[in-house]
């Protein structure tokens, strides 16, 4: 009597099993392909501004060693101890913008430049508020690009926010 009850017990896990292991052989099969359509990880871009105006910016698969790279690349540009890495933006794709605005810094970035720059405006709207019009015209320090183009002021003649 027992025999009978054994046989379907391992009737059953067997049956189980090759269920489990036909199921995971389609996942697998299927996998490499599923892996191969996905996108690239854009990896971590950290943007880093000085009060000075030395900036740094670095693009990493980590966002520790992209703070790390942009945190250095900004020291080494500055002329004396600065507060880089004081503010940072770290993103995965867009546009950024780096607005300094007398003793304050503007950082945002967006999927699309127009919408980075209405951030950067209401931003710097909040701080005209908060200053009581005693603030300094801003100016635009550098613009990211969504390939890690780099423009900056010195491109350009410094454009005042207003």
């Amino acid at each position: 009597m027992t025999a009978y009850p054994e046989r379907c017990a391992r009737a059953l896990i067997s049956g189980v099993l090759c269920t489990l292991v036909a199921g995971l052989g389609f996942l697998l099969d299927g996998a490499p392909s599923a892996l191969a359509q996905s996108e690239p990880d854009p990896g971590w871009t950290v943007l880093t501004v000085a009060h000075s105006g030395s900036w740094g910016l670095s693009t990493a698969r980590s966002q520790g060693e992209a703070i790390a790279g942009a945190v250095r690349q900004c020291q080494s540009r500055a002329a004396d101890d600065s507060d880089c890495g004081a503010e940072l933006l770290a993103y995965k794709i867009g546009w950024s913008l780096a607005i300094l605005c007398d003793d304050s810094r503007v950082l945002v970035s967006a999927v699309s430049l127009e919408e980075a720059e209405a951030v950067a405006y209401e931003r710097i709207a909040v701080l005209r508020q908060s200053h009581a019009s005693s603030l300094l015209p801003c100016h635009r320090l550098l613009t990211v690009d969504p390939a890690g183009a780099v423009t900056t002021s010195e491109a350009h003649i410094a454009r005042e926010i207003n």
